[in-house]
């Protein structure tokens, strides 16, 4: 059904996909590559403009990580009884909001917990 010329073609193609690459730019690729070497830098281009970003969701999810990791702690440590709970909205008192780390108690950007 596929040779593997074939293959090679799809695997890269679902790797890009992968990378977040449009299914237009994945197209656009192709065509360039199959146009040959007179292309290479504008596939160059189109490989580094991916790579940034790809490199700047890694970021983002490095961020994430951290802050689905703190908020895990955060709760392990309302669980053991090492400090209240102030992870509910509704407990807060509008006038004076609570002495708390948790950052959404503060309005701030939940990165910390």
């Amino acid at each position: 059904m596929f040779n593997d010329v074939s293959i090679h073609w799809l695997t890269g193609a679902k790797r890009l996909k992968k990378s977040g690459m449009s299914v237009e730019d994945i197209k656009k690729y192709v065509d360039l590559c199959l146009e040959g070497e007179s292309t290479i830098a504008e596939r160059y281009e189109m490989i580094q403009k991916q790579k940034e970003l790809v490199l700047a969701q890694l970021e983002e999810a490095k961020i994430m990580a951290e802050f689905i990791t703190n908020k895990e702690k955060h709760y392990r440590d309302i669980l053991n009884g090492v400090i209240p709970d102030d992870t509910n909205p509704d407990n807060w008192d509008n006038d004076k909001m609570p002495n708390t780390s948790c950052p959404l108690a503060k309005g701030e950007m939940p990165i910390t917990h």
